[in-house]
């Protein structure tokens, strides 16, 4: 039997515990909008997944989530995993609390509590796509659900690096910059075989191939300026064949949203995406979180989800 109210899932840990200092907060700003719920902290990393899994299960059909980035991105893995219920029934609200906030600003959802609040009881819902990503590791293949954006190459050592830095205690939107910087220093370019629906589209040395159905990604970075939650298609972004010099010159075009204006930039879009690297597996990251490597699938799965904004 379903339950109208909401189930909270909340990461004590994100934004440098802000969401454990200060959920008195945004329990009050919920129960002051007329927001009937109930709650749960995760207690570990992949932990969200495990309690938007047991939350559809146990009836809930509206959930929050509560954190950054890949909060969200675990409770939309655990919404996908279950399979009782059409994902397009359950209702995504967004509390953002995290470093990054990428995938929130398309929707303009702020960081306020009480506003937030006030959207998720004004209950607006938009459907959006969502893309299956396949990848390997150590040979094995696993599927992750990609609500934002997904890179292969120079877009996954920037995420392990950015990653590495928030373990030591670091936060904010410069640790991304910073991330980016090192890891363009330290890339060099593979050779990339990229399909998409079918049909060979780039096929040389290149640094990066950014999968986007959001605009940002990378903390505030545009690799997909054009890009559309709901048209589904993916947004196929290739940082070719550039010296570091040329990076360096042009690497504020990556936060102005003009980096199609960079020679060796390609873009397309597509339904369907196959990426290959030449050599062992390299790294694969989704929503920011680098889950294993190379060879890479992507699929669409149009309007799956429903967000309420």
């Amino acid at each position: 039997m379903s339950n109208s109210k909401w189930m909270v899932i909340a990461n004590p840990k994100a934004g440098k515990n802000k969401v454990l200092e200060e959920w008195h907060l945004i329990d009050s700003a919920l129960k002051g909008a007329g927001v009937e719920f109930d709650s749960v902290f995760s207690k570990s990393k992949y932990h969200s997944i495990e309690l938007a899994v047991k939350a559809v299960r146990d009836g809930y059909r509206n959930i929050i989530a509560v954190g950054g980035d890949g909060t969200i991105h675990e409770v939309v893995n655990g919404i996908f995993l279950q399979k009782e219920v059409p994902t397009d029934d359950i209702r995504l609200g967004v509390i953002p609390a995290g470093s990054g906030n990428d995938w929130v600003k398309m929707y303009g959802i702020p960081a306020d509590y009480v506003k937030c609040a006030e959207i998720i009881a004004a209950g607006r819902v938009v459907k959006q796509d969502i893309f299956r990503v396949e990848v390997e590791e150590s040979k094995v293949k696993q599927s992750r659900y990609m609500i934002n954006g997904s890179g292969v190459g120079l877009d996954a050592v920037i995420c392990r690096e950015c990653n590495a830095m928030k373990e030591k205690g670091q936060s904010g939107k410069w640790i991304y910059v910073k991330a980016a910087a090192k890891s363009f220093l330290k890339m060099s370019p593979k050779l990339f075989r990229v399909e998409v629906d079918g049909e060979i589209f780039f096929k040389g040395k290149a640094l990066s191939v950014a999968l986007a159905n959001g605009v940002y990604s990378g903390g505030g970075m545009i690799q997909a300026p054009d890009a559309v939650m709901d048209d589904g298609m993916v947004n196929v972004t290739v940082i070719g064949n550039m010296s570091r010099a040329k990076i360096l010159v042009r690497f504020k075009e990556l936060f102005s949203g003009r980096i199609y204006q960079i020679p060796d930039i390609y873009h397309t879009v597509g339904k369907s995406v196959r990426i290959f690297i030449e050599g062992d597996e390299f790294p694969v990251e989704v929503d920011g979180e680098v889950i294993g490597g190379t060879p890479v699938e992507l699929a669409v799965l149009p309007k799956a989800l429903s967000i309420v904004c």
